[in-house]
């Protein structure tokens, strides 16, 4: 007599059986679901640091806005004062070499603004690339906090990205390397310093492809020689 598939499972499996393949379906559910819901957090996470980023750096431009208008005004009211009067006082001298004076600053300073942010360009248009050889060298050198198989490799790459956002970032819209690490790198993968710091010497050590000036291959290393600095202080808080 021959047995329908059906009987056949009853047969193999048994009651026990069925119970073992439902227990192990449900904890592969259960432990992909969860990967999916870390997935999301992590994206939601990403999202709101950069919401925060950015709220950050329209608020200084507005700042920058509102002072480069009072000196504005103040020069045009001082040169319409003059106008009208047809005389130039000693304050009134006094007055226009100081706002001219920082418009003066104000040029250089936009000239040193722009070198940055096409140093940040840079960052971005080799952003990827830039992750590989820097995470590779960091896992060359401390093999020892990326065990075979482990997903750390991963999340220590996503990490590197989010220390090159701080570069670009720091370059491109503000301008300076105050900006807090955090926002960028929450709770990095790697509980030590160094493979981080490796991996960003690696790319401050990088000898520049003629990509860019000598100007701006300066002020992009001096931001990675600041956040290799900056990034030991992380470790110390946590």
């Amino acid at each position: 007599m021959t047995q329908n598939p059906s009987n056949w499972n009853t047969i193999l499996l048994g009651s026990s059986g069925v119970l073992s393949v439902l227990t192990l379906a449900g904890a592969y559910a259960s432990y992909v679901f969860k990967q999916q819901v870390d997935t999301l957090n992590y994206q939601i996470k990403s999202l709101e640091s950069e919401n925060t980023r950015l709220r950050k750096s329209l608020e200084q431009a507005e700042n920058e806005k509102q002072k480069a208008n009072s000196d504005t005004a103040e020069l045009f009211g001082t040169l319409e004062r003059i106008q009208s009067s047809d005389s130039l006082s000693h304050e009134d001298t006094e007055r226009i070499i100081r706002i001219m004076g920082k418009f003066q600053k104000l040029g250089s300073l936009q000239n040193k603004l722009d070198e940055y942010k096409q140093a940040a360009q840079w960052i971005k248009d080799n952003k990827q690339d830039l992750i590989k050889e820097a995470s590779k060298e960091a896992i060359r050198k401390h093999s020892k906090f990326f065990p075979i198989g482990s997903r750390k490799k991963k999340q220590f790459e996503k990490d590197i990205g989010g220390y090159l956002d701080w570069v670009y970032d720091s370059l491109n819209l503000y301008g300076h390397k105050n900006v807090p690490l955090n926002e960028f790198v929450n709770q990095p993968i790697i509980k030590s310093p160094l493979p981080y710091t490796t991996a960003i010497r690696k790319l401050k050590d990088k000898e520049n492809a003629g990509e860019l000036t000598l100007e701006q291959s300066r002020y992009l290393k001096d931001f990675l020689d600041g956040l290799i600095n900056k990034i030991p202080g992380e470790f110390r808080n946590s």
